[in-house]
């Protein structure tokens, strides 16, 4: 190949070029990357993706300067190849420039095939090129080095840039226009290239052959087109500032009034800006009823008012349970933060310090209720919470829910009531949603009736026309503050609190209900309420359950034989310092052998040496450097060379249904939400290891 270096010589143990030589570790069957070298290449280079280093292999002399090839000869590091593709190319070209040759990338775009492309823009010695970067692996993944080979393809990509100017001609055609022409910018003249019958028929001898812009665009306003002074249309009666404007902006698009005898409707012209090899020839105008789009628009336009006042209330609402949530969260935060500073003062005496520690745990699980509540409803609203059916006993379930009421109950002196009347006990349900639904209306009556009323909690069951499928009506009531007719109307609405003397300080993040609802009606269910102030709110839910033959009642034991664990090591991956000693003590206290690292990185490093040895990762996800989510990956990457398999489980606050399908999907094990559930923890470590 002329101009082109000889590569036959690399396949001897070692070959000179520029005065340095390739070590005798190249031991490749070249004919397998032919295709690389039979190309008119640049030039090519070998990348050693351990060591970094670049070794030039030939260079098209043919296609470049003395200079260049000089200057390739020098290179010998993956920086110094950067810096010498990067020649005049913009900030943006090289920043891909620098992705596409981080090794972790290239390893990634290797994978599928063992090799890939990319096409960069840049300015050579002489003029702007396009250059194709072609990489290709000369081993098996993870890949040590790989063959990076430089094309011209400037020619086709002139001819792509081209194409793509051109095709606004088709563009202006490819609408249901009634009329197109074509506006000659030498002579000013307007041909018609192609329009519907009936406008040959209106106008005859106006639209045939050639007439000056000014002519047919005059006549044509003079008979047809309804225009005021503030008309777009005005400005482009004037061909010069027509054809300016199409020049500055490429395509031109207004609306004007057409008149006919008992209408007006509206028209659309469309003007596009025609070049060749950079000169601009004409311009296509395409002329097109719009009328129905036009009223479809009105229409829109009103329901967007409709919309924007209903977004008015909805940030209305926002900002008052934002406010509300302040308020909230602030309250139990206030009391962790005062009964931790006064725990510190009493380590002396165990009585008291018991005492505050409790009430620490009792308002850290009320502040996780609210974010807990926050979370369900993003997750509902999104559509990503799904009922997880199982065998339930409702009577069981009933009894449970007295028995956890009754005491709070008891201590606000409040009687309450209750009552169950079913026949088919067992059902298919999410038992945790159904209790939760119960527990939400149960907790407003608790939480909203003074000391002494009363509540009522009764469940029956109904006739059902349905084989199979059980109706069961819940019913909550009380005496409590009841609610105003005007906030009944927005009961069941994200963020509503109602805002009275009576109501403030109880607190609430207005989504309780609103949860409610959606979750009742996940179950095939309906919910109705009526209320009535300072006489109280009663609460009536129908809920549709498929009945079930079995009497086992699903459930997981959380009986764990933490002797398995004992003597495991584990690699705790965490950033934050409180989290990790948190983890690392409660691990430890279960005989568990616990080191650490501080970021992805630090992971990655650690697991590569051949004396670390771990039954399991603990994997944080948002981490500074390296996150979770690279970090499994290039872990799972390493594997493919050691053929191990090291179990690793995400161990973060990204708590969505996503989050834990992103995890599984970069290579991890399982997911756990933070905070964490030490049972569910050590469950899942004594599953996989």
């Amino acid at each position: 190949m002329a101009g082109m270096k000889n590569i036959s010589e690399l396949n001897k143990s070692s070959y000179e070029w520029g005065g340095r030589k390739l070590s005798s570790s190249y031991k490749y069957d070249w004919n397998e990357i032919v295709d690389v070298l039979s190309e008119q290449y640049h030039f090519i280079v070998i990348l050693n993706l351990e060591s970094g280093s670049v070794i030039p292999v030939r260079y098209n002399t043919s296609m470049s300067s003395q200079d260049e090839v000089e200057q390739l000869q020098n290179v010998t590091t993956v920086d110094e190849l950067k810096e010498y593709l990067g020649f005049g190319m913009s900030i943006e070209e090289y920043s891909r420039l620098e992705d596409t040759l981080d090794f972790d990338n290239i390893r990634m775009g290797l994978w599928d095939d063992g090799r890939f492309s990319r096409t960069f823009k840049w300015t050579g010695f002489n003029e702007k090129h396009y250059y194709e970067l072609k990489v290709i692996g000369l081993d098996e993944a993870p890949y040590k080095e790989i063959v990076v080979g430089v094309l011209d393809v400037t020619e086709s990509m002139l001819k792509e840039v081209q194409n793509r100017k051109n095709s606004r001609m088709v563009e202006a055609l490819s609408d249901d226009y009634v009329a197109i022409f074509f506006a000659d910018i030498k002579d000013e003249t307007l041909r018609l290239y192609r329009c519907a019958d009936e406008v040959v028929g209106r106008y005859g001898n106006l639209f045939q052959g050639k007439h000056t812009y000014s002519e047919v665009i005059h006549t044509y306003i003079d008979k047809c087109v309804e225009v005021s002074e503030d008309d777009t249309i005005n400005k482009y009666i004037n061909f010069k500032a027509f054809r300016d404007e199409v020049d500055k902006n490429n395509i031109l698009s207004f609306v004007y009034t057409r008149v006919f005898e008992n209408e007006t409707r509206q028209y659309r012209v469309k003007a596009v800006k025609i070049e060749e090899d950079g000169e601009f020839l004409g311009i296509v105008l395409g002329f097109c009823d719009v009328e129905d789009e036009y009223r479809k628009d009105k229409e829109t336009q009103a329901m967007l008012q409709d919309a924007l006042e209903e977004a008015k209330h909805a940030s209305a609402s926002k900002s008052n349970f934002l406010f509300n949530m302040s308020h909230d969260i602030r309250t139990p935060m206030n009391a962790i933060l005062g009964f931790a500073y006064l725990a510190g003062k009493e380590v002396d005496n165990p009585e008291k310090l018991l005492s505050y520690l409790q009430k620490i745990e009792s308002s850290g699980r009320h502040l996780l209720g609210l974010i807990n509540d926050v979370l369900d409803m993003a997750r509902i609203e999104n559509g990503r919470i799904e009922l997880h059916e199982t065998s339930v006993n409702l009577e069981e379930n009933f009894n449970e829910t007295v028995d956890m009421f009754r005491l709070d109950m008891n201590k606000k002196y409040l009687t309450f009531k209750y009552s169950l009347d079913i026949k088919d006990k067992m059902v298919w349900a999410d038992g945790l949603r159904l209790r939760q639904i119960v527990f939400n209306l149960l907790g407003n009556s608790l939480k909203y009736t003074k000391e002494g009323g009363t509540v009522w909690f009764d469940m029956k069951q109904l006739p059902s026309d349905k084989n199979g499928i059980a109706s069961y009506e819940i019913t909550v009531r009380d005496t409590g503050i009841g609610m105003s007719e005007e906030f009944q109307k927005h009961l069941f609405e994200l963020f509503e609190r109602e805002d009275r003397m009576s109501v403030n300080g109880v607190q609430g993040t207005g989504l309780g209900l609103a949860i409610t609802k959606r979750l009742v009606e996940l179950m095939n269910g309906t919910i109705h309420c009526q209320s009535e102030i300072d006489k109280g709110t009663t609460f009536v839910c129908l809920v549709r359950l498929k009945v079930s033959d079995s009497d086992d009642v699903n459930t997981t034991s959380d009986e764990l034989d933490m002797s398995l664990l004992e003597g495991k090591r584990v690699l705790l991956v965490e950033d934050n310092d409180l989290n990790r000693e948190i983890a690392k003590t409660l691990l430890e206290e279960v005989g568990i052998i616990v080191d650490e690292a501080t970021d992805g990185a630090v992971a990655v490093e650690m697991l590569g040496a051949k004396s670390n040895t771990y039954d399991v990762v603990l994997m944080d996800i948002q981490m500074p450097y390296m996150d979770g989510y690279k970090a499994t990956r290039m872990i799972r990457n390493n594997e493919l060379r050691t053929k191990s398999h090291i179990p690793i489980i995400a161990m973060t606050a990204n708590a969505f249904e996503e989050d834990k399908r992103k995890a599984l999907e970069a290579g991890m094990d399982a997911h756990i939400a933070k905070p964490v559930d030490m049972t569910e923890l050590f469950r899942e470590m004594i599953r996989l290891s």
